[in-house]
């Protein structure tokens, strides 16, 4: 086989892989609002507090951490494949679409796909932050119900914290969701860049260890 065709071959199975990891990315970002919505419906419903509702907000904030975990993952090597694409597309030698606003003299889907130059409400519009976003809120969701839960419980309205069996459950239980919120939308931003940097800067190709 020459080398065109190994490469040719290489590109279209980089291509469907990559479209396989875009394709989980996306179902993944649909279950874990849908996992967060039928938890906070199933609680309202059942008018669950104490103990039942933690155990159930852990469970449930355990389910999305655990997928947002097998996402990060599945966006390092959907880093790796586009930057494995935008070699072979250098190595094939593909001519750019609109040549005359496009000053590279290599194209192709992947080394052409446009920046971040979409704002809404003066933010800057990416898919990363986008799942940082829908990711966070889900979190911070289930740690409202299970800090709610602890606030409710016997045990918490009976102990040294909350004299004369004063709480205020929905306030306090705001508070932890927005932290958690926050430091869960700042660590993932955190983590989506790194392996999409250590993707272009490794050779298509070399060993991962």
């Amino acid at each position: 086989m020459e080398l065109d065709e190994k490469l040719k071959l290489d590109y279209e199975r980089v291509s469907d892989y990559w479209k396989t990891l875009a394709d989980i990315r996306f179902r993944l970002l649909a279950i874990v609002p849908a996992l967060g919505g039928a938890g906070l419906g199933a609680t309202l419903a059942a008018k669950l507090a104490g103990a039942q509702l933690f155990a159930l907000s852990l469970l449930g904030f355990l389910a999305t951490f655990g997928i947002i975990m097998y996402d990060q993952r599945n966006s390092q090597l959907y880093n790796d494949a586009t930057a494995r694409a935008k070699w072979l597309e250098r190595q094939l030698g593909f001519k750019p679409h609109a040549q005359e606003v496009w000053e590279a003299e290599v194209g192709g889907l992947f080394t052409q796909r446009p920046g971040r130059t979409l704002r809404m409400f003066g933010i800057t519009l990416w898919h990363d932050r986008a799942l940082s976003i829908i990711y966070g809120a889900s979190l911070a969701a289930w740690a409202f119900l299970a800090a709610r839960g602890v606030l409710t419980s016997t045990l918490f309205v009976t102990s040294p914290y909350s004299p004369n069996g004063v709480v205020h459950p929905d306030r306090y239980s705001l508070i932890v969701a927005v932290l958690v919120g926050i430091a869960a939308y700042q660590q993932l931003i955190k983590s989506e860049a790194k392996p999409k940097a250590e993707s272009d800067k490794r050779p298509a190709g070399a060993p991962q260890r």
